[in-house]
């Protein structure tokens, strides 16, 4: 968290403006509860924490683009950061629910600006094998089992490119899938109580 503090005013200093802002920091990890020196599980900081972060920050470039002429699973309102009941499963569904909620809510805040969230799923990256030396055995064992569900970083670079096109033309929230299908609201589980714990969660890390 703190690097993406010490990230960001460099990035507003340096930028005149931001056309558009992808976020993709991740780990696939099996295991439990990681805190962080700010006491923020690990998972839930790089899938959720950091790109809420990010986003907050880089508003005030994104706001000048738009004005500048053109050419899950549900909530526990009780347990927000999963101290009492992390577990694989339950980081999983929390980190997407928490991004839709994200997206949506900088959306009403922000109208005009395109924001999407993709549930791409696997791809076929380092970030499927966390930790794992590349020449170790267990590496190539681990792509071969991966790669029917994974999708090639190519393909997935052009279904994320799709997503942000569409949703800058749209100029408002919406959600995709892993072929960038627009999937609407389904299975959509927004709590207003998350983005309060967000800015908590954030501004004391």
């Amino acid at each position: 968290m703190k690097n993406v503090q010490k990230t960001t005013p460099g990035l507003r200093l340096r930028l005149s403006k931001l056309n558009f802002l992808v976020l993709s920091p991740g780990i696939a990890s099996m295991a439990g509860r990681t805190e962080m020196q700010e006491g923020i599980d690990r998972k839930i900081a790089l899938h959720h924490y950091a790109r809420w972060t990010f986003t907050r920050a880089l508003m005030p470039l994104l706001k000048k683009a738009n004005d500048a002429p053109r050419t899950g699973g549900s909530v526990d309102d009780n347990d927000l950061d999963l101290k009492n009941s992390h577990t694989v499963t339950n980081a999983a569904k929390a980190a997407n629910t928490y991004n839709d909620l994200m997206m949506k809510s900088f959306a009403e805040q922000n109208p005009g600006i395109g924001f999407t969230h993709m549930h791409l799923g696997g791809v076929r990256t380092e970030y499927l094998y966390p930790g794992v030396n590349s020449q170790l055995p267990m590496k190539s064992v681990l792509e071969v089992m991966a790669y029917p569900f994974a999708t090639a970083p190519e393909g997935a670079g052009q279904f994320m490119l799709h997503s942000l096109l569409e949703g800058a033309k749209n100029g408002k929230f919406s959600r995709r899938n892993g072929k960038a299908g627009d999937i609407g609201l389904v299975k959509f589980f927004g709590n207003e109580k998350l983005w309060e714990h967000t800015v908590e969660m954030t501004e004391a890390a």
